[in-house]
């Protein structure tokens, strides 16, 4: 006697397939979560002129779109949670969030999202860190998105103890 010979069966090939079909989405799945993400380009625009702890500051950009940034309830001080506002006047033109840091002192803080508040506005509540000099200079750099384009503003400002 001779031993038999079976042929596979049509759904045993159809297992087959869809393992395969498995194996090979999962490979998709890993190499896309194993890609960092896409890094966008971030301009450096120039240092803002104004004064945080005075005055609103102003961003004019080319074809005449502004941004205006202020803190409410100035001043500034350590420690102590604040709000800043943005105001732009164009829907294209939108801050993204908002980092701090020490200039004397290297001290940073992550960056904070802005929210939108529903009347066009944009606010973000932060605080600085304590700090162990009397008087202090920080940046706050504020990442905004112009029409695809990711730019990041700086703003100075000096904190004093007292």
């Amino acid at each position: 006697m001779s031993p038999a010979i079976h042929a596979p069966s049509a759904r045993a090939g159809l297992v087959d397939l869809v393992g395969l079909l498995f194996t090979v989405l999962a490979l998709v799945v890993a190499y896309k979560l194993t890609r960092p993400p896409p890094v966008i380009p971030v301009t450096d625009l120039p240092a803002a002129t104004c004064d945080l702890q005075r005055e609103a500051c102003r961003l004019a950009l080319p074809g005449g779109r502004t941004l205006e940034l202020h803190i409410v309830g100035r001043p500034i001080r350590p420690n102590q949670p604040f709000i800043v506002e943005v105001r732009s006047d164009d829907g294209a033109l939108q801050p993204l969030d908002m980092a701090l840091r020490g200039i004397e002192i290297e001290m940073a803080s992550p960056a904070k999202a802005f929210q939108p508040d529903g009347q066009g506005n944009y606010r973000v509540e932060t605080a600085l860190p304590i700090c162990t000099v009397s008087r202090m200079t920080w940046e706050a750099s504020v990442q905004i998105e112009a029409g695809g384009e990711r730019l990041r503003w700086p703003l100075f400002f000096v904190t004093e103890a007292g």
